[in-house]
């Protein structure tokens, strides 16, 4: 036969037989007699930085994103930023007051809201208490 059939020898019948008679006797035949692959290291330099799957303990906790944040430009303000949020959560929105320092851009604050993945923010100041408004920006999307 053109395979190579090691040092087993004999015709392709004869180990057809032999290869039968084992299979009826409930045993198994050749060269991979009691092979365990736990047990073979030929693979093992092909990944060395071999990790277990890691489990929900091992990821670090989900932030959670708000739908939308107050940002309160000054401390008197919060009564009428809590009256506006408490109006928000009836909608059903997972609302937050923000209380930035005051020597920050508000530029900067939407900013870092956008990037958290918050969907709205509301800037309360006081023309908007004066008014009974807000000043609603959307931070998803594309600038109109």
């Amino acid at each position: 036969s053109p395979l190579n059939r090691g040092n087993r020898g004999g015709s392709d019948e004869q180990l057809l037989r032999e290869w039968e008679m084992s299979k009826m006797r409930g045993g198994s035949y050749g060269p991979r007699d009691g092979y365990d692959p736990r047990f073979d290291d030929r693979f093992k330099d092909m990944m060395p930085n071999y990790r277990p799957p890691m489990g929900p303990a091992d990821y670090p906790p989900a932030v959670e994103k708000n739908d939308c944040e107050i940002i309160v430009v000054h401390k008197s303000l919060t009564e009428y930023a809590e009256a506006i949020e408490a109006r928000l959560k009836k909608l059903g929105l997972t609302v937050d007051l923000l209380f930035p320092n005051e020597d920050v851009p508000l530029s900067r604050v939407l900013g870092n809201i956008a990037n958290r993945g918050c969907l709205y923010a509301v800037v309360v100041t006081p023309i908007n208490l004066e008014h009974h408004s807000l000043t609603l920006n959307i931070l998803h999307g594309l600038p109109q």
